[in-house]
Order: C-alpha cells, then structure tokens, then sequence
C-alpha cells in the first residue's frame, strides 16, 4: 500500500487493512471508516470557528477559505456516499474562486463595519 493519512488506531478499530484501501471499491468497513473520519473533521472545524478571532484579520480570510474549500470537499464525499475510489473528489476551480472571493469580501465588510476595539 501507498501512504496511509488514516490514525492506525481508526483502521484497527473499522477492521480496515491498509491494503484495503487501494481497492477500486470500498467495502463496508471502509464507508464506516471514512463516515467516521468526516465526521471527526465536521466536528473539527466546528470547535475551531471561535478561534478565527484570535487570528490577525489578515489572515482570517485565508483561513475561512481553506475551511470552506476543505468543507466543501467533505461534502461531496458525503453526497458521494464515500466513494473516493472510483474518481477523484474535487471541486470545480469556479467553486473555488467563488470560495476565495467570498472570503475576502466578509472580510472587507467586517473591516468597514466592525465596532472598533
């Protein structure tokens, strides 16, 4: 097998051989695996979203990209109902910019309408 990103301890604990994971289908211990790793980022990021206002404002925007694109990709392994084998998941390069726009557009709004500190 390739380069595995998984915690070894998941795998053990799904009944997934890393070999598995080269596989041109998922098998059923694999959804699972890959459910409950979406679901620990979902998660993830949700806690994280109160610390975007420790980051110099700058910066927020490139964090708020980077959440929504990574979010988005989560997304459509969800709709895809985990299937990462049969194609690449990605988004389209317009979503993307659409992603990076908006970002920056929040954050000229908040720096124009912000109560100042």
């Amino acid at each position: 097998a390739g380069r595995v990103y998984l915690p070894a301890e998941d795998l053990r604990r799904f009944g997934v051989d890393p070999n598995e994971l080269q596989a041109p289908q998922a098998s059923p211990q694999v959804v699972e695996l890959l459910r409950f790793e979406a679901a620990r980022a979902r998660e993830y990021y949700d806690r994280m979203q109160p610390l975007f206002g420790y980051l110099d404002p700058p910066g927020r925007p490139i964090l708020e990209t980077m959440v929504t694109i990574y979010g988005g990709l989560l997304t459509e392994i969800e709709r895809r109902r985990y299937d990462v084998f049969s194609r690449r998941v990605e988004l389209g390069r317009a979503r993307k910019l659409f992603s990076v726009a908006q970002s920056l557009l929040r954050h000229k709004w908040r720096m124009l309408f912000a109560p100042a500190r």
